[in-house]
């Protein structure tokens, strides 16, 4: 069974991104995580909503694992970002131009996210 888990940009500037469990509190409309820093108790942190991003289950080449909007390096399709679409995990090439993770996984490697280092595409 492949692990839920979810990772956002920090409101508190405590780390770049936070990884967790995602909760959403509808009254005030707030997006948080609830992590675990190293051997603490869970903390709840306020997350940018347009940062979160669903763990994939799956790991690149290094053992990393590929969140939803990861920039990915591959040796088939050269750069492109995690995306969510039509059901399955697929890597944004550009143009809606949509490749499955099917192709060889152990190929891809992490190379940063769109949030934090938008400028390597």
């Amino acid at each position: 069974m492949r692990e839920i888990k979810f990772r956002a940009k920090s409101l508190l500037g405590l780390k770049p991104m936070i990884k967790g469990n995602y909760l959403y509190n509808e009254f005030s409309e707030r997006h948080n995580i609830a992590w675990r820093p190293e051997h603490d108790n869970w903390q709840l942190c306020p997350v940018d909503g347009d940062t979160i991003g669903q763990f994939t289950g799956l790991t690149d080449k290094n053992g990393k694992d590929i969140y939803e909007g990861d920039i990915i390096n591959s040796n088939y399709f050269k750069k492109g970002i995690v995306v969510f679409w039509r059901s399955g995990w697929h890597l944004n090439t550009g143009k809606d131009c949509h490749h499955s993770f099917n192709t060889s996984i152990h190929s891809f490697e992490v190379i940063g996210n769109i949030h934090e280092n938008s400028e390597i595409l």
